[in-house]
């Protein structure tokens, strides 16, 4: 493993879209109570930064527009877009163990799967149903690389 991957696979992307208020060994309450306070504009395009992705892209998994952001760029997002923002953090930090790389990891994001009924996992990130799916599918294919790894 690279120093790259290494880096990124113990990073946390829940304190980079909280400017370090939560982490991802943060409670429930903690996180909970930061989601009211709001993600702040800056902080989601640092966010998009550190993930290699392009805010077109997280814009519209929050059902917003990078004009929108753009317009209140000293406000703080509302609860909804803040906790949907969050929970993409946290979901990419979790996607980071398994992957340990943010091309494959956004690769696999707009790859076509069977589990999204032949769509992108990409194009169900919007929703919270959505995001379990994914979280699902990336424990499932970490378990089945365990087994391999196991039966080697």
């Amino acid at each position: 493993m690279t120093n790259r991957k290494s880096k990124i696979s113990n990073y946390d992307f829940m304190k980079v879209i909280s400017n370090a208020r939560v982490t991802k060994k943060s409670s429930p309450l903690e996180v909970i109570n930061f989601i009211h306070m709001g993600v702040t504009t800056n902080d989601l395009f640092k966010f998009a930064n550190a993930i290699e992705c392009d805010i077109d892209l997280i814009t519209r998994a929050l059902n917003t527009t990078k004009r929108k952001l753009i317009s209140n760029s000293d406000a703080r997002l509302n609860k909804q877009l803040s906790e949907n923002a969050v929970e993409i953090a946290r979901l990419t930090t979790i996607a980071m163990e398994y992957f340990a790389d943010l091309k494959e990891w956004n690769e696999w994001l707009d790859k076509v799967h069977t589990q999204f009924n032949d769509q992108t996992p990409r194009s169900f990130i919007g929703s919270i149903r959505g995001r379990e799916l994914i979280e699902q599918t990336i424990y499932s294919l970490k378990s089945q690389a365990i087994l391999t790894i196991h039966q080697l």
